[in-house]
């Protein structure tokens, strides 16, 4: 079996799941409403914490979950 992880991308909570069936949440609130100095250090720092999850258990595969451009809530951006 491949060993694959998956990736549903959000500011508030990123899920990452493993095909050993381990899950995991990953976010923070608000995001959106600090200052953008701040939120550049935040979302670096998810960023960091997202791939090392992401790739703890060394998986073969790696699949992202597109975004859905189309829809007018905030925060696509900051996600890209």
């Amino acid at each position: 079996m491949i060993r694959t992880a998956g990736i549903d991308l959000s500011l508030t909570a990123t899920g990452v799941a493993h095909s050993t069936g381990q899950c995991y949440l990953i976010g923070r609130d608000k995001v959106t409403t600090l200052s953008i100095e701040d939120q550049i250090q935040v979302i670096n720092g998810l960023a960091i914490e997202i791939y090392a999850t992401a790739m703890k258990p060394n998986p073969q595969a790696v699949c992202i979950e597109a975004l859905d451009m189309s829809q007018p809530y905030g925060g696509q951006i900051e996600r890209t």
